[in-house]
């Protein structure tokens, strides 16, 4: 009820200035929150065409391109949001997570490097990093690097896992990393599923590589 009435506060107040971006960036969450996909696209490109230098409404934009099945605009919308801001990791991380999907593994492992060197606790960029490696390493020829490839996977999982090991419910102050990452597409959206679901996805991805390796 609270994000059904801030969607339409958030509506009315751009009716009122149409070219208020900050009331469209606030009704595109409110709308992803709701299930909402073409209100929050479209409040999303409102958002930008109000300001096209808002790094924050280009990256959230793309998680929401990259959760409906469209990596190539999410991947123009991050190639400009670094533009404007070469540091940003999350748009370093979302971009890996882009390129996952188109299945180009080393852009998706150079891209999570990028992220984690400008902020070593990215776990998403970890994440994305490690589905490149054992990915990469399924389709390996070479046993020697085939294993070593599994190996890095391995440990590059546990450190996402790691790093997302909350023993509170801090996943509550992760919004920005969720959205457009599951939390939208679930009628009732809510953080403490993603973040099960992902580490479930980290879980998966550890056992297949140890299997391939022979662990017990």
């Amino acid at each position: 009820e609270d994000l059904t009435k801030a969607r339409e506060l958030f509506t009315d107040a751009i009716k009122e200035d149409p070219k208020y971006g900050k009331a469209a960036y606030n009704l595109a969450m409110a709308c992803q929150l709701l299930s909402d996909s073409k209100c929050t696209m479209d409040a999303f490109r409102r958002a930008i065409d109000s300001d096209a230098t808002d790094v924050e409404s280009r990256i959230q934009y793309a998680g929401a391109l990259i959760e409906s099945g469209d990596p190539d605009e999410a991947i123009r919308q991050l190639t400009e949001a670094l533009r404007l801001d070469p540091r940003a990791d999350v748009a370093l991380s979302h971009l890996a997570r882009a390129y996952l999907d188109k299945e180009v593994w080393d852009r998706t492992i150079q891209l999570a490097d990028q992220a984690i060197a400008v902020k070593p606790q990215n776990d998403q960029a970890y994440l994305w990093k490690a589905d490149a490696l054992r990915r990469r390493a399924a389709g390996e020829k070479d046993p020697a690097v085939k294993k070593a490839t599994y190996a890095q996977a391995i440990e590059t999982y546990r450190t996402y896992l790691r790093l997302t090991n909350f023993s509170t419910p801090a996943y509550e102050s992760f919004a920005f990393h969720f959205i457009g990452f599951g939390l939208g597409s679930r009628r009732h959206a809510d953080r403490q599923i993603v973040y099960a679901y992902q580490r479930s996805l980290a879980f998966m991805g550890l056992c297949e590589c140890e299997n391939k390796l022979g662990y017990s």
